[in-house]
């Protein structure tokens, strides 16, 4: 793989444009459309706030990102935390022909990464959550 940028911040709000600007400037480079950074800034936003909120409930801990292309020169986005263990593809996808004020809460957030992205992996590895999002550039 080959890295086109890396930040390593707190886990907080406070840095939430610094990781996304880090998303859309390596996006910029691999000459995505605007609409399709919007997208994949939406993805990541999503990703990064359920980090901040409920992967450290008692401190505050650091997130990691890197932007990359694989050998098949797919745009990964690389999101690694340390926190609590939460393995997004067991959520299941939301049913939305229910009516607002009778769904479940939860579940849109990872919805739409999983709407705004081509693939989502997830895994557990040495005490760390490593989720990588992943899009397809177009031909």
């Amino acid at each position: 793989m080959t890295t086109l940028s890396q930040v390593n911040f707190p886990a907080t709000r406070n840095h939430l444009h610094q990781f996304i600007d880090s998303v859309v400037g390596s996006a910029k480079e691999q000459a995505f459309d605007d609409q399709k950074i919007g997208l994949i800034r939406l993805a990541v936003e999503e990703a990064l706030v359920n980090i901040f909120k409920y992967a450290y409930p008692d401190a505050v801990g650091d997130v990691a990102l890197r932007c990359l292309l694989d050998d098949r020169e797919r745009f990964v986005i690389e999101i690694e935390d340390s926190g609590a263990p939460f393995n997004v593809l067991t959520v299941s996808e939301p049913i939305l022909a229910v009516p607002l004020s009778e769904r479940k809460i939860g579940g849109l957030g990872i919805h739409l990464i999983r709407q705004f992205t081509d693939e989502v992996e997830y895994r557990r590895d040495g005490g760390k959550n490593l989720l990588r999002l992943i899009v397809e550039k177009a031909a």
